[in-house]
């Protein structure tokens, strides 16, 4: 089977991998949406008390870490070594397993892109000035009209946070995480098709999404609810994906039946 096969195959089982999947769907939602909720009410007051944002060794890591699990970095080149491989020395399950984790970080970045560039909640980092513009530079470009400044304000002060809708400014992308989705999605793809692997890759998902909220790029609800959406297409890609792993293994011991029972015909 080759690798588009593979992904229109993993396309083509999301519906009955939800339907079959929708309780555990559920409850894994619940885990990140319940807190996210209830984070969302005094996280204004918890990251300056985590005192992120500011220049330490652990600020320094944080931006280490956030570029490598970036989806274009370290989760792609680590599917591509496991598909080259797979490909190379005909492991199937390594190439499924490599498509179908690829697949589902691929989807959740997507997804969370739609919110983030739709929603314009304003970044821990945003300020005025980022969204009503500077002397040197013009202000951002919003599909409902710029909000402005109020009088006394400081452009160095940051705006009220409410959802400003579609506009050109990174600064107002904060939700959801991007980076959290993206690395959730792939965590739990791999959790699916490789426990042995699940404590290591999550600790890595989390490391990333700690990683976010210490260089002050998201709140806290905002990496929960990106790990919320990356979760949910990594269980779904995942059980589609332990699924063709399989049915080829199945198909093979099938073919080793008939070459067994029928020597003449494999010769």
């Amino acid at each position: 089977m080759s690798t588009w096969q593979m992904i229109v195959t993993y396309w083509k089982s999301i519906p009955s991998v939800v339907r079959d999947h929708w309780r555990s769907l559920l409850v894994l939602n619940l885990a990140f949406i319940i807190p996210a909720v209830i984070v969302a009410f005094f996280e204004h007051d918890l990251l300056p008390w985590l005192r992120v944002g500011r220049p330490s060794e652990a600020y320094e890591w944080a931006g280490f870490i956030g570029r490598q699990g970036d989806f274009l970095y370290l989760p792609t080149w680590l599917c591509l070594i496991f598909w080259v491989f797979g490909t190379v020395f005909k492991r199937k399950s390594w190439k499924a397993g490599a498509v179908a984790v690829f697949l589902a970080a691929a989807i959740a970045g997507v997804n969370v892109n739609f919110f983030r560039l739709t929603l314009g909640r304003p970044r821990p980092s945003a300020q005025w000035e980022d969204i009503v513009g500077t002397q040197d530079e013009k202000g951002a470009w919003f599909l409902f009209g710029a909000p402005e400044m109020p009088e006394g304000a400081d452009p160095g002060d940051p705006p009220p946070q409410r959802l400003y809708g579609p506009s050109s400014s990174y600064h107002l992308q904060s939700l959801p995480s991007g980076h959290s989705a993206t690395s959730f999605g792939f965590s739990t793809a791999a959790c699916v098709l490789a426990p042995a692997w699940a404590i290591p890759v999550t600790i890595a998902a989390g490391s990333v999404a700690w990683a976010r909220m210490e260089r002050n790029r998201h709140w806290p609800s905002d990496v929960l609810l990106g790990g919320s959406l990356g979760a949910s297409w990594g269980l779904i890609i995942g059980i589609a994906g332990r699924r063709l792993i399989a049915r080829q293994k199945e198909e093979e011991e099938e073919r080793l039946r008939k070459a067994i029972a029928n020597p003449s015909e494999e010769a």
